[in-house]
């Protein structure tokens, strides 16, 4: 039996830029650094949630940008507790908003940015 969602694995090109940019706009913390498999890994904590951060490992053959909407896994959410603050200080410091915040149902706001590598992010609140 599933006992719950146990981590988000990201593969990036700079795991210290990825690292620096979940701590700046979601106060996610570094638990560990290290190298793996020949690849830089850093393991963050995201309120209760951890983020897997990895550089492309010399076994890892092509990694290609993604391209667009495809099959598999197409974002992440993070709830914030200030959906209209955050994302202003993230297209003040340069992030790319994908969908401004809109409702999508009477007590839910949203907002989609790109994260390090093109990584699609929803934001979220809910009241």
């Amino acid at each position: 039996m599933a006992l719950g969602l146990d981590h988000v694995h990201l593969i990036v090109r700079n795991v210290d830029a990825a690292v620096a940019w979940f701590t700046e706009y979601f106060g996610a913390t570094l638990d560990q650094q290290v190298e793996m498999q020949g690849a830089p890994q850093a393991y963050m904590r995201l309120g209760e949630d951890r983020l897997l951060i990895r550089a492309k490992r010399p076994t890892d053959g092509e990694i290609r940008d993604k391209g667009g909407l495809e099959y598999g896994t197409d974002h992440f959410g993070i709830h914030v507790d200030d959906l209209d603050g955050t994302i202003a200080r993230m297209k003040a410091k340069g992030v790319t908003v994908t969908v401004e915040p809109r409702m999508v149902d009477p007590k839910t706001q949203i907002a989609f940015v790109k994260g390090p590598d093109g990584v699609l992010i929803e934001l979220m609140h809910r009241s």
